[in-house]
């Protein structure tokens, strides 16, 4: 089970790229909410988690796990972004699916008056690092088949709608970043 005060690596570049990226949203009423590891170094004063809860009170006995970025809004959390950049596997990417799926509310130590619930209709995407050796296309084929056998078995617990996009930083950057800021703007934008 992952810690819940790990300690974190120096660099998160694909973290950072796609934190500066969402911040481009501008969805009225809709608030993002980051972990440290996507705020560029010059906003990483305090550590931030996000974690998510099976219930609707904080406790190591209800807390499922961490996520990178929420977006919120006035009928609950809409949309989870889950960011891979390290031990791309399939375990690990159905693990932080089902995880999060199972949870029902974010809790923020300092930050929420209340817990937060899921709202009706929930996003989850997951975003990949792209190897830099290896066999790629395999391994991009491989997420393919997770992708598409994902959507087509939603909903899971809370989860309603799935996504999976991967790339380098540099990828997030131009026409993955669009096409991204793209498919969040939309869903966010849409009646829950």
């Amino acid at each position: 089970m992952e810690s819940m005060s790990r300690p974190r690596s120096a660099s998160h570049e694909l973290h950072e790229t796609i934190g500066s990226l969402v911040d481009r949203i501008g969805v009225p009423g809709v608030e993002i909410v980051k972990d440290s590891a996507c705020e560029g170094e010059s906003k990483k004063l305090e550590s931030q988690r996000i974690p998510l809860y099976f219930k609707n009170q904080k406790g190591r006995d209800t807390w499922y796990c961490n996520v990178d970025i929420l977006f919120l809004d006035k009928s609950g959390l809409r949309v989870i972004v889950e960011i891979e950049e390290t031990g791309i596997k399939p375990t690990k990417i159905y693990g932080k699916l089902l995880t999060s799926a199972m949870a029902r509310f974010y809790i923020h130590r300092k930050r929420a008056k209340k817990p937060v619930p899921m709202a009706k209709r929930v996003l989850f995407v997951q975003v990949l690092k792209s190897p830099q050796s290896g066999d790629m296309e395999s391994r991009e084929m491989q997420w393919e088949n997770i992708r598409t056998s994902l959507k087509e078995e939603m909903p899971i617990g809370q989860i309603t709608d799935y996504e999976l996009v991967y790339g380098s930083s540099g990828d997030f950057r131009s026409q993955k970043g669009i096409a991204l800021l793209d498919f969040l703007t939309s869903f966010l934008n849409e009646t829950v």
